[in-house]
């Protein structure tokens, strides 16, 4: 009896003992397997958000970073574009009237000077600011502006600017001198504004030749930043269009705002207590930011025009340098959202579809395990063995649909770089020429500078511009110059090496830097190509010529002082004879 007990007991250990044992393990893998699906999905989604937000933050740095470096390299080229301008302004004045001079010289004096001051008398710009004028060596005003036509005929040669210095003086020298011609900067009061006050400008003055004239004109330097202004907010605005939903905002160190898509009404304004909808002062936060050349992305609650509604954004600061200019851009923590929601519902979508399944083929499994696992062990294995593999497969699923989502992140990325490597190349390539323009060219002198100073390495700069390039144009139009400036730099750089920088500073100036290479390698150089230059014919042109000044660095230069003896070079080259090759010497500074 107690052995039948005994066999009964065991039977229905038996029996009983898989079908409790096996559907309780297979209940407990199952359990297992979902919470780990449930954390990698889990995972997935919180690398999905801070992959879009570090992909957002780099965009905006990114933007507001090119915008900074165009409106610099803008800024950078005041100065030159002020100084060409009011140079052109005189000669063609001194033309008009040399002109005018030799037409009617058998005339009595009087009558010749009237003839020329009434010719040059329309020639104002700005609205009346800029204007030609006339004076003797003796300070008399001969050919005034509408504002200071009461000083025709008086002498102004004890005039002082608002630095206590006397100008006309000044200007006599310069006329007077060797050279007859020359800048100068100084203050002058402006129509229409406070006679008190005086304003920084650029004048040009040159010695007429004849009655003791010298002729001369003057921009304020104000007018030509405010037109530079004007085109450097284009490129913002031109940015913005590239992304409306991600503006760019400029706005100065006093607060003021400049450029801004959505707060029209307030451009122009100061917005120095301007506060976001926590109370905080947001645009001191900002200057605050860019004065201490952090370049740091900061937080703060502020109206979405969007949704209308009050939400967190994100915004990246940055100072355009040399400047009181301060650049923003940033997006909102909603727009990515939507986003991050769009994938989040995606995940979700197929994480519950795989999790059907899963409790599909467990139920499956259990119920088989149940039927068959008294009978056959090895099918109740098999059948394990299956139920595996359908994890496996839908694991291997969610990882295909990660490696797609992560390649469109990539090809997104690409397209993003490619965007910024054409700014890059907007604002260091001439756009004419295709060669580096004169801001990309200084920056890479800085650091030639740097090495050769650091190193003792020898380098050398050549500086070249077209002999009589103003009669091409003149003679056959701008079109057909501009031809020959892009072919002469085609040719010229099929002649340098890879490592040579070759550049444009303005106009048909050109320089180029050669590395490892001594003043006398580079006469060479500058011999070879010019008369590679002169032995070249030009379409439409025929040929030209071109004059050449060299400089090599010495340790200790800067990047001014070696600019400076090259110039200086290239001036001796064109003053004695031009289409020839000048090194400088320091005689030159004399």
């Amino acid at each position: 009896m107690k052995l039948f007990n005994s066999g009964s007991s065991l039977i229905r250990l038996v029996i009983l003992g898989p079908i409790l044992f096996i559907p309780l393990l297979t209940i407990v893998i199952t359990y297992i397997s979902l919470d780990s699906y449930e954390n990698a999905h889990l995972q997935n989604l919180n690398n999905t958000k801070e992959l879009y937000i570090l992909q957002q933050k780099n965009l905006i740095e990114s933007k507001v970073t090119t915008a900074v470096n165009l409106i610099d390299y803008e800024n950078s080229k005041t100065k030159h574009i002020l100084s060409q301008k009011v140079k052109e302004r005189v000669e063609n004045a001194y033309l008009i009237a040399i002109n005018l001079y030799n037409e009617n010289k058998h005339k009595p004096q009087k009558e010749i000077q009237k003839i020329i001051i009434d010719a040059l008398r329309p020639m104002i710009w700005n609205q009346g600011e800029s204007f030609v004028f006339i004076l003797d060596f003796n300070g008399i005003f001969y050919l005034a502006p509408t504002y200071l036509r009461h000083l025709e005929g008086s002498s102004i040669i004890d005039f002082k600017d608002a630095s206590g210095r006397y100008v006309i003086k000044e200007e006599i020298a310069i006329a007077t001198s060797d050279e007859g011609q020359g800048f100068l900067w100084d203050t002058f009061t402006r129509p229409n504004k406070n006679p008190n006050i005086q304003y920084p400008q650029l004048a040009y003055v040159k010695n007429f030749g004849h009655f003791n004239w010298y002729m001369g004109s003057a921009e304020y330097l104000e007018t030509t930043q405010q037109q530079t202004e004007v085109t450097a907010k284009n490129v913002v605005s031109f940015l913005n269009s590239i992304d409306k939903s991600k503006y760019l905002f400029i706005i100065d160190t006093n607060g003021n705002l400049i450029l801004h898509d959505v707060l029209t009404n307030l451009v122009g304004t100061n917005i120095l207590d301007f506060k976001d909808d926590n109370g905080d002062l947001i645009i001191s936060n900002f200057i605050q930011i860019a004065q201490s050349n952090s370049n740091e992305f900061t937080k703060y609650k502020i109206l979405n025009p969007i949704t209308a509604k009050s939400e967190n954004k994100v915004t990246f600061i940055k100072k355009v340098p040399n400047s009181n200019w301060i650049v923003g851009g940033g997006f909102y923590e909603s727009e990515l959202q939507n986003i991050i929601k769009e994938q989040e519902s995606v995940h979700i979508e197929l994480y519950e579809k795989e999790q059907l399944q899963i409790y599909f083929y467990s139920l499956l499994v259990l119920i088989v395990s149940i039927l068959v696992s008294v009978f056959i062990s090895r099918q109740i294995a098999n059948k394990f063995k299956i139920y595996q593999n359908t994890i496996l497969s839908q694991t291997i699923q969610l990882k295909n649909a990660n490696e797609q989502l992560e390649t469109k992140v990539q090809q997104r990325t690409k397209e993003l770089e490619s965007a910024n490597n054409k700014l890059q190349e907007i604002a260091t390539i001439d756009f004419l020429t295709k060669i580096n323009n004169r801001y990309s060219f200084m920056k890479i002198l800085e650091s030639e500078v740097n090495i050769s100073n650091r190193y003792d390495t020898p380098f050398s700069i050549l500086m070249f511009d077209i002999d009589y390039f103003k009669k091409i144009n003149d003679t056959y139009g701008h079109d057909i110059g501009d031809k020959v400036l892009y072919s002469i730099c085609d040719l010229i750089q099929s002649h340098l090496r890879k490592a040579d920088v070759f550049a444009r500073l303005g106009g048909e100036e050109f320089v180029i830097l050669l590395n490892n290479t001594t003043v006398e390698n580079a006469k060479i150089v500058a011999d070879n190509l010019r008369e590679l230059v002169a032995n070249h014919k030009f379409d439409d042109v025929g040929y030209i010529k071109v004059s050449f000044g060299v400089a090599e660095f010495k340790q200790g230069m800067t990047v001014e002082q070696v600019m400076k003896n090259v110039d200086l070079a290239l001036y001796s080259a064109k003053n004695t004879g031009r289409n020839k090759t000048v090194v400088f010497d320091n005689s030159m500074l004399k």
